[in-house]
């Protein structure tokens, strides 16, 4: 990574590097973005800003014209920012207080787009034309004014505050291209279509998806949930996108006992899950799956004669690979 970590001189990150390699950029806490250059592709992530302390503006700042990687940006206004025209994972921008001046028009985004902190819509905005990932507007429950929608959102915007009445007041304020591929507005607990205007239950795979833990217990209950949705349920230690992390407690041992049971289940989901410090009614659970991995089966006998054999949620994550 090069690093930068004094907004208060001027910073050039010469732009004959052309290319950082897998590495990445990272910029610590900014005030200003007067004097920095960056280089126009970078092929590892990019990380601006402090997560605890969002810059108020910063204004003339031009990222990199293309991010193969992540970009992370903590800012609360984005009004004269130039954004990379190609970003090949997610864009994450943090602590957004207004979308007025946020430029996204043209962009590309092969991840999610995640605008987080954000509660209302207002000003004038673009957003980009293609989202491979979703568009998560989560922390935003009333949308009243005119915005266009892009092209194409790969999993659908995701307004997590909504009812099905917010959905279609939201919809009621849109206009999009007409060459849109259709996708959905994913609401509390429905979706509706675009540009159908059609509302209907939420997907098991939306619901293994939702911030909602309810809604990630309510799909893998659920005897038709397929193996694409449970695999996601353990997300890098994670439950889905919850924000929940694998634990002794009643709910989340709940959507990991359901989730080891299911008949669905692929050994690797079987795998992880089996490394998590759970009761023994969730490991038997695992061995009772007819998809039970046979090294596992064929670990009880140490495990038996040796507790300590049993990998701990540290060791999980090279444990079965």
């Amino acid at each position: 990574f090069w690093e930068v970590d004094n907004s208060k001189r001027l910073v050039r990150v010469s732009e004959l590097l052309g290319d950082l390699g897998e590495r990445g950029l990272w910029l610590g806490r900014l005030e200003t973005a007067l004097g920095l250059a960056l280089p126009k592709h970078v092929r590892g992530p990019v990380t601006l800003g402090d997560d605890e302390l969002p810059a108020e503006s910063l204004v003339d700042l031009r990222l990199p014209e293309r991010v193969d990687g992540d970009v992370f940006l903590s800012v609360r206004n984005a009004a004269g920012i130039t954004f990379p025209a190609h970003v090949g994972g997610k864009l994450f921008l943090q602590g957004l207080e207004t979308t007025d001046g946020l430029d996204l028009a043209g962009r590309v985004i092969e991840g999610d787009l995640v605008l987080e902190g954000l509660s209302t819509l207002g000003g004038w905005w673009e957003l980009p034309e293609e989202v491979g990932g979703r568009l998560l507007l989560t922390g935003v429950d009333d949308i009243s004014s005119h915005w266009e929608l892009p092209r194409r959102v790969g999993l659908g915007i995701w307004l997590t505050r909504m009812g099905e009445a917010g959905l279609r007041k939201a919809f009621d304020n849109i206009s999009y291209p007409t060459d849109i591929e259709p996708y959905d507005l994913v609401g509390s607990d429905c979706r509706l279509s675009v540009p159908s205007g059609t509302v209907s239950p939420l997907t098991l795979i939306e619901k293994v998806r939702h911030l909602d833990p309810y809604q990630v217990l309510e799909a893998v209950l659920d005897p038709a949930c397929p193996t694409e949705a449970l695999d996601q349920v353990d997300n890098e230690g994670l439950i889905g996108f919850t924000g929940l992390r694998f634990d002794s407690s009643p709910l989340t041992l709940a959507i990991t006992y359901a989730t080891v049971a299911h008949v669905n289940s692929s050994s690797a989901v079987l795998h992880n899950l089996w490394a998590y410090p759970f009761n023994g009614t969730a490991y038997l659970a695992v061995l009772a799956n007819p998809n039970c991995p046979q090294d596992i089966l064929d670990g009880l006998a140490d495990w038996e004669s040796d507790p300590a054999v049993h990998p701990s949620r540290e060791s999980c994550s090279t444990w079965w690979k």
